[in-house]
């Protein structure tokens, strides 16, 4: 059973296994297991929730063809209503900013590609509390959502001119003679490399080689007035003229792929790799090309990912919690008043809290963060106006005079995890005058239900 530790007990705080060889793609007698609990997993991870349809569909494949399937991205599933997005981006209004991502999440076309988008807006955590042009906050959502399975140098590329980034980071004061560090001092230290992997002096001159990158009208403009065109040095080699060199030098170091690999796998798999595995994790991403798609793919096939220890080993974020027990109950919400829940939880969309992005883990379940998710609960399980819930029950087959409907409503939350032990105690607290939404509001409240 899961605990609000968002491990499995171990005798220490860092998964304790994941050799190289854990790595390796499930084998084919792994493959003979593959049961819904594994697939309701993997769908928890890798997208947001658990849809009872998406289980019957990818327990019938084997794990390559399902993991392939849920990772597949086209161009033209980018937008799920083209025309509302330029509507929304037009308006530029905050609200209708958020709203639109929150429809993407609960109903767009590809959960996997919202999913990382949302761990990209985390890791370059930009905010609408000073980038107050939100029509550019969702053109770098955008970019996450293009982009963020791609290769990762591209990846930085373009934050590093992103007109929303530019802004959030002072890049306008960024002029020769008077050098802003706020970008590059981020750049190494919270997008590529991680404390400890540049010096000072490093940083210093980045800042230079990104004087003149400027914002104009709401666009990247390269201001070759500002710019400083002197030698620079960054690593102890010259040879540097702008940006793009700089962050090509930062994304080829070893330390980057240590630093970028081990974030995805925290967010993704386990949130305590030691030292060894996030080696390993490194060669991986590297022998990949550093390109994230590729990467997530060869962890969502491995052992390593469908390991005892890995199950249930995440706390879920607002929008896990939120997200995924709409689309697993595939329910229907209105977008809008969903945002303000989540930003009632501690994840407030396009307003992460700093330059660090959400700290996550055992800060999402703080006591505010669960009043807001029992708030939550009652709300959807009542079918609530203001958020405008509607719950299939009739399509999620639960008879709620039935004996066995705590089983069932169990089943559907947790698909293949055997929580047959919990049925008196549930049957106990809620008493003989209960229907399905008190038990929908009480199953919400389990620990498996703030965990993925």
């Amino acid at each position: 059973m899961a605990t609000l530790s968002g491990t499995k007990a171990t005798p220490s705080s860092e998964l304790l296994s994941g050799s190289k060889k854990d790595l390796e793609p499930m084998s084919q007698e792994a493959n003979s297991s593959w049961d819904p609990k594994k697939v309701a997993h993997l769908l928890r991870r890798a997208t947001l929730g658990a849809p009872e349809p998406m289980i019957e569909n990818l327990v019938k494949v084997s794990v390559d063809q399902a993991v392939d399937h849920l990772l597949a991205l086209e161009d033209d599933s980018l937008n799920s209503d083209p025309q509302t997005v330029e509507s929304v981006r037009s308006v530029g209004s905050l609200e209708g900013v958020q709203g639109w991502w929150a429809h993407e999440f609960l109903r767009g076309a590809s959960p996997f590609r919202e999913k990382l988008a949302l761990f990209w807006h985390g890791h370059f955590a930009t905010s609408a509390e000073k980038v107050d042009k939100y029509r550019l906050m969702m053109d770098q959502i955008q970019l996450f959502r293009k982009h963020g399975a791609g290769p990762f140098e591209y990846l930085v590329q373009e934050i590093s001119k992103d007109p929303a980034m530019v802004i959030w980071l002072d890049g306008n004061l960024n002029r020769k003679g008077t050098p802003n560090e706020n970008y590059a001092r981020e750049l190494m230290e919270l997008f590529t490399l991680g404390i400890g992997n540049y010096t000072e002096k490093d940083i210093q001159e980045a800042a230079r080689a990104f004087t003149g990158w400027h914002v104009k009208r709401g666009r990247f403009w390269f201001n070759k007035n500002a710019h400083d065109h002197g030698e620079k040095k960054v690593f102890g080699k010259g040879g540097i003229e702008n940006g793009d060199e700089v962050v090509r030098r930062c994304v080829e170091r070893k330390a980057s792929a240590r630093f970028i690999a081990g974030k995805l796998f925290r967010f993704y798999v386990h949130p305590r790799p030691n030292n060894k595995l996030i080696d390993h994790l490194a060669d991986l991403y590297i022998k990949v090309e550093r390109n994230t798609g590729a990467y997530l793919k060869a962890l969502f096939k491995s052992k390593l990912f469908y390991s005892d220890e890995v199950m249930r080993a995440i706390i879920c974020s607002p929008v896990d919690f939120c997200v995924g027990v709409v689309r697993t109950l595939q329910a229907r919400v209105a977008a809008t008043p969903l945002v303000e829940h989540m930003a009632r939880m501690g994840q407030e969309l396009l307003k992460p809290p700093n330059v660090k992005g959400w700290d996550g883990g055992r800060t999402w379940v703080g006591t505010t963060g669960l009043v807001a998710r029992l708030r939550f609960s009652l709300q959807l399980s009542q079918e609530n106006e203001d958020l405008k819930v509607r719950i299939p029950w009739a399509k999620l087959k639960l008879d709620p005079s039935s004996e066995s409907l705590i089983q069932d409503l169990l089943g559907r939350l947790f698909p293949g995890e055997d929580l047959t032990e919990l049925v008196p105690t549930i049957k106990e607290a809620l008493g003989t005058d209960h229907g399905r939404k008190e038990l929908l509001a009480l199953c919400l409240q389990l620990p498996e239900s703030h965990t993925i």
